[in-house]
């Protein structure tokens, strides 16, 4: 899996891949993100897990908080922009990058 984190503009500012030593030994096990960083998490093998753990406590009644520069959930150019950033991610081989 992949982190990537973005500025406000939504330009990628940096990408930690992590996940099990199954898919490589320089892998972060987990990341901790601050809640004002724009974010997405990209699944890079098939059957990845992720648990996201949020200060609750948690109302499925609150909108999330989407980037004003992503396109719209479930869109035919969110796939595109999702397909986009596996690629950059996949490409990239360190453990983590800023400004990539």
């Amino acid at each position: 899996m992949a982190l990537i984190t973005f500025d406000d503009q939504g330009s990628v500012t940096g990408i930690l891949r992590f996940g099990s030593q199954k898919y490589g030994g320089d892998l972060a096990a987990g990341a901790e993100v601050s809640s004002s960083t724009w974010h997405t998490v990209v699944a890079l093998e098939p059957g990845c897990v992720l648990l996201e753990v949020k200060a609750g406590p948690f109302d499925p009644k609150q909108p999330k908080d989407l980037a004003p520069w992503a396109p719209d959930e479930g869109s035919t150019i969110a796939q595109g922009y999702l397909q986009g950033l596996a690629e950059l991610a996949g490409k990239f081989t360190g453990p983590e990058s800023a400004g990539a």
